[in-house]
């Protein structure tokens, strides 16, 4: 089949041009000469709506899921985090309090941390899913992300002479996000 043909060549980093259908090596490639785009080959063997979702489909599942998607099992509600300057982690997903829709990054920002970070920073990473027992299974929440500043951690280090420090979040006074920050 040529679209499975084309897709393979183009996971393997390879020009298609002789494994292509007669039709499609007689048409002129690109403007003038070139390589075909991928979206060309896609038109000249007329792939339909579904054989297109088919393939996004299959990237997906060879891939894994696309930037920013948090699945409901790697939302944690606190914990321990080991992590470098560089990094931004994922620390907490905030339901809402009556298991709607997620609430807002400044709401969760101004009720639901009682204690806030003296060595990071924290950010609104989107929306996900966590699994709630509360609301009964998968709720939507507010992702929180964490991001060391590495100059108030590089300080504290020297002045600790250690070369990793520790951070702490606390949410609603019992949820903690313990994080042991390298700063080598």
């Amino acid at each position: 089949d040529s679209p499975k043909i084309i897709f393979q060549c183009l996971l393997a980093g390879r020009e298609c041009r002789s494994r292509l259908p007669l039709q499609a090596r007689s048409i002129p490639r690109g403007p003038g000469r070139g390589m075909y785009t991928f979206a060309w080959q896609l038109r000249l063997r007329g792939i339909t709506m579904i054989r297109k979702s088919t393939i996004a489909l299959g990237i997906f599942i060879l891939f894994g899921s696309p930037p920013g998607f948090v699945s409901a099992q790697s939302i944690p509600a606190g914990g321990e985090f080991a992590l470098n300057l560089e990094t931004t982690v994922v620390i907490y997903g905030q339901r809402a309090r009556r298991c709607g829709k997620a609430p807002s990054f400044n709401w969760t920002i101004s009720n639901a941390i009682t204690k806030k970070p003296r060595y990071g920073k924290l950010s609104d990473g989107g929306i996900g899913t966590r699994s709630s027992s509360t609301c009964g299974g998968a709720t939507p929440v507010r992702i929180i992300n964490y991001t060391p500043i590495a100059k108030k951690a590089r300080k504290r280090a020297a002045k600790k002479k250690t070369n990793v420090i520790q951070d702490l979040v606390t949410f609603w006074g019992t949820d903690e996000a313990v994080l042991n920050i390298s700063v080598e």
